[in-house]
C-alpha cells in the first residue's frame, strides 16, 4: 500500500513537472517566434522574392541566349517557338539553386531579427536517430509505391512531362540533380515545415490547422503541375507536417522530401536513358 501511494505521488509530481515545463516552454516559444500574421506576412514576402528571383534569372537567361546566338534574325523570330527550344532544365536548375540560396538566407535574417532563439531552434534542426531515419524512409517508399499503383489504376503516366523535358534539357545533369534533390527540398522545408510551421503552430489554428495550411500553400507552390499532381503534393505535405510534429525535427521531413525527389529524378533518368 505504501509503495502504491509513493508511486502515485511520484506520478502526480511528474505530471505537475511536465505541465510546469510545458507552460515555461510555451511562454518562451511565444516570446521567441513571430506571431500568426507576422509569420504569414514574412512567408508571403519570401515566396514573392523567390518568384521575382526566378523571373529575373529567366529574363537574364533568355537575353544571354539571344545575344550569344548571333545568327538569329529578331525580326523573323518566332519567339514562342524559340522558347520551347531553349534549355529548360538548365534554366530550372539555376533558378532553383540561386533562389534557394537567397531565400534561405532571408529566412535566417528574419529569424535573427526576431531574436530570442537560434536559427537551429526556431527551424527545428534537431538531430534524429538512425531508427527514425529508417522509419521516415519506409514511409516515403510506401507513399511512392501507393502513388505508382494509383497512377497505374488511373492509367496515368508515372512521371511529369515537365520534369522529363527539364531533365532532357538540363545540359549539366549533375547541377539538375543537386538542384532538385538538395536545394529545392532544403529551401521548401526550411520555409514550410520550418519557419511557417513554427510560427503558425503556436497560434489559434494549432497543429492540425498548421499542417493543413502549410500543405495547401506548399501544393500551391507547384502550380506548374496538373491538378492530380498538386493533390498528391498536398497529401505528401500533410505527411511531412505530421512527421515534423511527431519527431520535433525538420531533418525528418527534409530527408523524406529529398528521398522522394531523388527517386523521381532517378526514374526519369532511367526512362530517357540519360
Amino acid at each position: 500500500m505504501i509503495s502504491c501511494f509513493c508511486s502515485y505521488i511520484m506520478a502526480l509530481y511528474q505530471v505537475w513537472q511536465a505541465v510546469v515545463n510545458s507552460e515555461i516552454e510555451n511562454t518562451i516559444t511565444e516570446k521567441r517566434v513571430w506571431g500568426f500574421w507576422a509569420t504569414v506576412g514574412w512567408g508571403v514576402l519570401v515566396i514573392f522574392i523567390s518568384v521575382v528571383v526566378q523571373v529575373v534569372i529567366a529574363v537574364v537567361f533568355i537575353i544571354a541566349r539571344l545575344v550569344t546566338e548571333a545568327e538569329i534574325d529578331l525580326l523573323e523570330l518566332d519567339f514562342f517557338e524559340w522558347l520551347e527550344a531553349i534549355d529548360l532544365g538548365l534554366l530550372l536548375s539555376l533558378s532553383i539553386v540561386i533562389s534557394a540560396i537567397i531565400c534561405v538566407g532571408l529566412i535566417f535574417i528574419i529569424i535573427k531579427v526576431r531574436r530570442g532563439a537560434t536559427i537551429a531552434d526556431y527551424l527545428g534542426f534537431k538531430s534524429i536517430g538512425t531508427g527514425t531515419v529508417l522509419v521516415v524512409l519506409a514511409i516515403s517508399v510506401a507513399f511512392i509505391a501507393l502513388s505508382v499503383l494509383v497512377n497505374m489504376g488511373l492509367n496515368r503516366p508515372t512521371d511529369s512531362d515537365i520534369m522529363v523535358q527539364a531533365y532532357a534539357t538540363s545540359v549539366w545533369p549533375a547541377l539538375f540533380w543537386m538542384a532538385v534533390v538538395v536545394f529545392a527540398p532544403f529551401f521548401e522545408e526550411v520555409l514550410f515545415r520550418g519557419f511557417l510551421f513554427e510560427g503558425l503552430r503556436h497560434s489559434r489554428i494549432g497543429i492540425a490547422g498548421t499542417v493543413i495550411l502549410t500543405s495547401l500553400v506548399w501544393a500551391g507552390f507547384h502550380l506548374q503541375y496538373g491538378l492530380f499532381e498538386i493533390a498528391s503534393i498536398f497529401v505528401l505535405g500533410v505527411i511531412f507536417g505530421i512527421v515534423r510534429y511527431k519527431t520535433g525535427s525538420l531533418w525528418a521531413p527534409m530527408i523524406m522530401h529529398a528521398f522522394n525527389n531523388l527517386l523521381a529524378v532517378l526514374l526519369i533518368a532511367l526512362e530517357i536513358g540519360v
